[in-house]
């Protein structure tokens, strides 16, 4: 993996020659390797490292450096090919099942079958999404380095999965326990650290419910590009999952913010001015009093009142503003605005200003 960092940096010394430190191995082990970098199609796939055994490589090293170079970029360059064709072919199948649709469950069944995708087991999606950091010119190179590497490491731990690229996330439709149990925490742990290393940032890891049919597959996509949009709204990163965030907080990074804010202002815009103007805590008062189910000692209990107190500030609600919490209507109504508008004030700064833009 060492070596893997350096052929990735690029990191050459002077005359190609790289000090390469190994401490875990010993202490003060340092060896100075000459490294070529192998590149296929202008992209750099690898690394040619040589030990010179403590003297520089003549002109004739260096041919022979350079023939070594050439036929193990020629064996790269088949294996992206072949390698290239099924990955395109496996993220058409469910670029397909999960936007576009087949015209019939035995063409699903047919083109899985031959692709080796086990559509008829119950499965989960596991969904990597990339830190917004990450910048755009990178994203297709180290959206297919992370592909490989997630594919290697489901291989290696002997587990049933296949990882494709869809709308910029990758997908990992895992079929690896039979019970239809969730992915053991070993593996999470072994793709996240995985991810992490290829991409050089920490991702979001979504774990989507256990799912039959191919509608049930492309629903659960849709929930997991849901919730990662919110993940990437507040700022979170690491293992999420469905319930992470509420109903409201999943239904406000899918709505349109605008329409949002208008119900809300139309809801308790009055309300707040009022309280903002005067001093008067109406918007509080009707907070608590529907967080304790209507029960007025409790609610002025909360807000350290007497409840006579309480029952005027209801009143004056009703007076100004035509709002009674005992109208089962206008009380989900009011709840409803007032869950949405402390959603809108947990929002980062930026993502509000983009909005009154």
């Amino acid at each position: 993996r060492r070596l893997c960092q350096v052929a990735r940096d690029g990191g050459m010394g002077e005359g190609n020659i790289v000090a390469l430190s190994l401490p875990h191995i010993q202490p003060d082990l340092v060896l100075r390797i000459h490294m070529e970098l192998v590149v296929v199609d202008h992209r750099t796939v690898g690394g040619l490292f040589l030990l010179p055994g403590g003297r520089r490589f003549d002109n004739i090293d260096m041919l022979i450096v350079e023939g070594l170079r050439f036929a193990i970029g020629v064996q790269l360059m088949r294996l992206l090919v072949r390698v290239g064709d099924e990955v395109e072919a496996l993220n058409d199948f469910f670029g397909r099942l999960f936007d576009r649709g087949w015209k019939s469950p035995d063409e699903i069944g047919a083109r899985a079958g031959r692709l080796g995708v086990a559509i008829d087991m119950p499965g989960r999606l596991l969904t990597l999404a990339l830190p917004d950091k990450v910048r755009d010119a990178d994203r297709p190179t180290i959206l297919e380095q992370t592909q490989r590497a997630l594919a290697r490491t489901l291989s290696d731990a002997d587990q049933r999965g296949i990882a494709a690229i869809h709308d910029g996330d990758i997908v990992l439709f895992w079929t690896g326990d039979k019970a239809g149990g969730e992915p053991p925490a070993a593996l999470l742990s072994q793709l996240q650290h995985e991810a992490e290393w290829s991409i050089g940032a920490r991702p979001i890891l979504h774990v989507g419910r256990l799912c039959v049919t191919p509608q049930e597959f492309r629903t659960a996509r849709a929930d997991a590009q849901h919730v990662v949009a919110l993940a990437r709204r507040i700022g979170r990163s690491g293992r999420i999952g469905d319930e992470d965030f509420d109903p409201v907080a999943r239904m406000l990074a899918t709505a349109d913010p605008a329409a949002i804010r208008e119900f809300v202002a139309a809801r308790i815009g009055a309300i707040e001015r009022h309280d903002r103007e005067h001093g008067s805590g109406f918007l509080e008062t009707l907070q608590v009093l529907l967080d304790a189910g209507l029960r007025q000692q409790a609610a002025a209990d909360r807000l350290g009142l007497h409840v006579s107190t309480l029952r005027y500030r209801l009143q004056r609600l009703l007076d100004l503003f035509q709002v009674d919490p005992n109208d089962p209507t206008q009380r989900f109504a009011m709840d409803l605005a007032l869950r949405l508008r402390a959603g809108l004030l947990e929002r980062p700064v930026e993502d509000s200003a983009e909005s009154n833009d």
